[in-house]
């Protein structure tokens, strides 16, 4: 570097002393240049109170930046790293394959062993023959949904903690004195959760029905008994001229509350993306951009190994490699329910829809989209196992769906714009007021 004209008239010596200074720093820069560079290439792989799972370095060659965020205009997005010449001349050509009708794209790229489904628009919700459509109980339903009073200290309710306007789902609940929500998992977003199989992140219920009953009773959520849930009911007239008005003489039951709630949450779905847009016939919808990430997402991401369908879900359980094994946040997930030693550590694959507006991620919601992208390029974390200790049963055992895939960053932020196009563009203005 040429010096400036002010420094020729000093002295050698403090010249020399200016020129050592100029290079410390410089290597200061260099450092700091450095480090930031790894970080980055790295991604963020977990939030500052989490256990490092961090994967090794990719191995991708890639200009490093942060990838994008945006979930408007079809997933277009000003500041995405140049497009390579090979990548504007597959658009066109991609869009021109993307434009048929589902049955007709792009073989994806899928493990042999997994019985996967076409991404497709989302069918009706069916309710069952054991609780019909019916509009006066939906409405009653939708009251209890936002009423704090069926929780035992009356401080939240249903919507807490699966907010509308936070894609139906909150990481973040908490009491009305603000004090941090004791849940042990993330609540998962109850949108289109009529077409859903089982219920939480480890299938513990099997309908609406009882998982309504299972959130009203359980210590870590609402907290309540149904003796409490009954009497504030029977103690307000208009609940029980609504609940007459919707099961007749039956009236205040648990059961007819657990109807109620369930016929209002299968009403919670959603069609209205840029992505339905785009399957609907609309090939402008998805930007290049989304339109390559979906590219991506159907081949090298392998992402419909799990992903698929509808719904982009195959309702199954999968160990990810982060049930903490006999650590500090150890949670085996199904074994819970089913107790069978080769569910340890599943946990029910979410639906993607609406994705972009549910975070953060994952069953303990503690890792940003990013984060779990750059996890996923890895192949996730793999628990190491001590060959020294005796054999173990409970031993968790990462799904092999998940392989290193070495994406670059910028096929990353390509996937992130696709996941971006899926979220709904009908996001309530205003949360309903609980009461």
């Amino acid at each position: 570097m040429k010096p400036n004209r002010r420094w020729k008239t000093k002295s050698a010596e403090k010249m020399a002393t200016q020129s050592t200074i100029s290079h410390a720093n410089a290597i200061r820069v260099a450092v700091v240049c450095l480090v930031a560079g790894c970080c980055l290439l790295f991604g963020e792989m977990s939030s500052a109170n989490e256990p490092d799972v961090s994967p090794s370095p990719s191995r991708a060659k890639a200009p490093d930046f942060d990838l994008p965020s945006s979930d408007k205009d079809g997933g277009k997005r000003s500041d995405l790293p140049p497009w390579s010449k090979l990548t504007k001349e597959l658009c066109p050509r991609l869009r021109d394959e993307y434009s048929r009708p589902p049955n007709e794209w792009p073989a994806p790229i899928v493990d042999n062993a997994v019985k996967w489904e076409e991404l497709g628009i989302v069918p009706p919700v069916a309710h069952p023959p054991s609780n019909p459509f019916c509009e006066k109980k939906v409405e009653l339903g939708q009251t209890l949904f936002f009423d704090r009073r069926l929780s035992r200290a009356g401080d939240i309710a249903c919507a807490t903690c699966h907010n509308p306007q936070r894609g139906w789902a909150n990481a973040h609940a908490s009491r009305s004195d603000n004090s941090l929500w004791p849940m042990r998992r993330d609540p998962p977003s109850l949108r289109n959760v009529g077409h859903r199989r089982t219920l939480h992140w480890d299938g513990a219920a099997d309908s609406l029905e009882q998982q309504a009953v299972m959130a009203l009773q359980a210590p870590d959520q609402m907290d309540s008994t149904p003796e409490h849930v009954l009497r504030r009911l029977r103690q307000t007239p208009d609940y029980v001229k609504r609940f007459a008005a919707a099961f007749g003489q039956d009236g205040v039951t648990l059961k007819n509350v657990s109807k109620a709630l369930a016929a209002y949450q299968r009403t919670c779905t959603g069609i209205a993306s840029y992505f339905d847009d785009f399957l609907r016939g609309n090939q402008m919808a998805l930007s290049d951009e989304a339109l390559y990430g979906l590219h991506i997402f159907r081949t090298n991401g392998r992402c419909i190994n799990c992903h698929h369908g509808p719904n982009l879900t195959d309702e199954k359980f999968h160990d990810v490699g982060l049930s903490y094994y006999r650590r500090e946040y150890e949670d085996l997930g199904r074994y819970y329910v089913t107790r069978r030693p080769g569910d340890s550590g599943r946990f029910r694959t979410p639906s993607l829809r609406n994705v972009s507006r549910t975070g953060p991620y994952m069953h303990r919601g503690t890792f940003s989209l990013d984060g779990v992208l750059n996890m996923l390029n890895h192949g996730m974390p793999t628990l190491p196992r001590d060959k020294s200790q005796p054999p173990d049963p409970l031993f968790p055992q990462k799904s092999p769906l998940f392989h290193r895939l070495d994406l670059t960053q910028a096929e990353l932020a390509y996937i992130k714009c696709f996941l971006e196009s899926l979220a709904e563009k009908d996001t309530p203005d205003r949360e309903e007021e609980a009461f």
